[in-house]
């Protein structure tokens, strides 16, 4: 029997939208991602409250998460964090089918539909990126 009611659609967009799933810190690979995102043309959905400078963001395209709807409209999850205890919303991506571009440190390296890369490796984790555009 399938349940009744209303289900919540995937807004994807062609646009790359990124959803980084953690505060800004920078043990949650904020500035790593940061760095990535400068020369893209690209969406980026924050989770957790920016902790770092207030002026942290500027000049990207940034939108904060209502509730559970980050997931609704990322077309992929980054969390380049060099240290996670807890990946939580890595695995709730994973379970809704988001592809998840995580470092080493997150301990998801033999998930699949996740891409991993050594902890604070930039060039590889732009590179993961990259692969979400083309």
């Amino acid at each position: 029997m399938i349940p009744k009611g209303n289900f919540p659609v995937r807004q994807i967009s062609e646009r790359l939208t990124v959803a980084f799933p953690a505060s800004t810190l920078g043990r949650k690979g904020a500035y790593e991602l940061r760095e990535v995102l400068k020369d893209l043309d690209a969406d980026l959905i924050l989770c957790g409250p920016i902790l770092e400078d207030k002026n942290f963001w500027h000049g990207f395209n940034v939108k904060t998460s209502r509730d559970n709807d980050w997931l609704l409209r990322a077309n992929t999850v980054v969390l380049p964090s060099i240290v996670e205890n807890r990946p939580r919303r890595l695995l709730q991506a994973v379970a809704e089918r988001v592809p998840v571009i995580a470092s080493a440190a997150c301990g998801l390296r033999h998930v699949d539909s996740v891409t991993t890369f050594r902890t604070g490796d930039i060039g590889a984790l732009r590179a993961a990126v990259s692969s979400v555009i083309g």
